[in-house]
């Protein structure tokens, strides 16, 4: 057997045995384009509290705010300037950056609450509160 003999045995051989790697790998992932968000359970309706409550464990670092069902809302726990995580400070309604001293307000129904910080969108599904993405 010569070596075109070769390649076209080669390339029959294939053509009998070859899988469809679009039908059975890319066709499949083409469906996930279909969902437009996806909903993370984040706590148990039953263990959220009236106080801004840090969530460290999330993707990214939450802090929760308002009260559910009216204003609740998420915002990022580290800072934008250099990612430092913050700290909730009771008497000023407010999170603060040890490392830039800066102050993000979070009185409630204000409307710019959290201003300069990323706000992530939540939702009461069922008994947890949940992050939409």
């Amino acid at each position: 057997m010569d070596r075109a003999g070769f390649f076209r045995y080669l390339a029959a051989r294939g053509a009998s045995t070859a899988v469809d790697v679009v039908k059975h790998v890319i066709n499949p992932l083409a469906s996930l384009e279909d969902i437009k968000t996806t909903v993370r359970p984040l706590i148990p309706l039953s263990q959220y509290t009236a106080r801004p409550q840090l969530l460290s464990a999330s993707d990214p670092p939450l802090f929760l705010t308002g009260e559910p069902g009216a204003d609740l809302r998420a915002v990022k726990a580290t800072c934008e300037k250099d990612g430092f995580l913050l700290s909730y400070l009771p008497r000023e309604e407010a999170l603060f950056c040890p490392a830039c001293n800066t102050k993000h307000a979070l009185k409630r129904g204000d409307a710019a609450a959290g201003a300069g910080l990323p706000a992530y969108p939540v939702a009461l599904d069922g008994d947890y509160i949940c992050l939409i993405k």
